[in-house]
């Protein structure tokens, strides 16, 4: 499970990275974004049948330097405002909503594009990095995880063109990952192993410098 101080740290080596690569080619992309994320279920919980995180509307931001040609480094961050919800579980029967929960992701990796006969850029993508859970009034969890995806971008002009992403994120729980506890002390644990899987599909303007 990683914590604050290593998402911080994570992020410091991505821009550290991104840094040389943007002194040795002087090349760098920008792309806030919007998009939409689907899955999300949980079915391991000690002390809940199964718990979803309901598909919704995601944001963030994309940089990425370019350290060689058609290659990039890519530093990401997006979250998704959605909330926690239990079926059949200790809280009760049937699915209610437990709590708010905003879902981030935290991803630094490399981007290849390559050339066509259009003026269309397709390109694929991996990386490494955290999905942290963060449910209001309760310290949040973050744990490891990959992405693989792919997308394409269209020119509009020099500086400017439009990016389609679309990714598969995997986040590995461990066995101590506390969702949700109430006052009381009741607490949502994933059971050791349990994987969280999302889909996100994106779409921004990217600016180039």
């Amino acid at each position: 499970m990683l914590g604050k101080r290593c998402i911080v740290a994570l992020f410091l080596a991505g821009s550290l990275l991104s840094g040389s690569a943007m002194a040795a080619e002087g090349k760098v992309e920008i792309t806030p974004f919007v998009g939409y994320r689907f899955g999300g279920d949980l079915p391991d919980i000690e002390g809940g049948g199964r718990m979803s995180i309901p598909e919704g509307m995601s944001y963030g931001m994309m940089l990425d330097f370019m350290v060689k040609e058609g290659g990039f480094i890519e530093v990401r961050y997006s979250v998704q405002k959605t909330e926690l919800d239990a079926t059949n579980s200790s809280l009760g029967p049937g699915q209610i909503k437990v709590t708010d929960l905003d879902v981030e992701h935290y991803f630094v990796g490399g981007t290849y594009q390559w050339e066509t006969s259009t003026p269309a850029l397709p390109f694929v993508s991996a990386d490494v990095g955290g999905v942290r859970f963060d449910a209001p009034g309760y310290n949040g969890n973050t744990s490891f995880a990959f992405s693989l995806g792919g997308g394409v971008k269209l020119p509009l002009a020099k500086h400017f063109a439009l990016r389609f992403d679309g990714r598969w994120i995997s986040a590995r729980l461990s066995g101590d990952t506390d969702l949700y506890c109430d006052s009381s002390g009741f607490c949502l644990v994933t059971s050791e192993g349990t994987y969280f899987g999302q889909f996100e599909l994106t779409g921004g303007l990217t600016i180039k410098f």
